[in-house]
């Protein structure tokens, strides 16, 4: 599984996919649901490349609900990878929001 934490990793990463390859992307905010995980588990059956984003969006959420909000990036790439996932874009808020919490 390769995890990729930059826009410009994810283009360069998806345009080297061919193009008659077929391909699902799967964005969450964090913390696998079961609802989320059930969503892989189809994707992976029906697709070639699998990709999911992880992204939380402070300007979603109040501050105080920014602080609290359950993040536990190791478990969710842990998760992800048992599940066949191929590409995870980390998006930049995630790893900042890692970062300091």
């Amino acid at each position: 599984m390769r995890v990729i934490t930059t826009i410009q990793e994810m283009v360069a990463e998806r345009s080297s996919c061919a193009s008659s390859q077929k391909s699902w992307i799967c964005s969450y905010h964090g913390i696998s649901s079961r609802g989320h995980l059930s969503l892989v588990r189809k994707a992976r059956k029906e697709n070639e490349i699998l990709t999911t984003s992880i992204f939380v969006n402070r300007h979603n959420l109040a501050h105080e609900d920014l602080a609290s909000y359950p993040r536990d990036l190791p478990h969710d790439l842990n998760m992800l990878e048992n599940l066949g996932v191929d590409i995870v874009f980390v998006q930049p808020l995630m790893r900042f929001t890692l970062l300091v919490s």
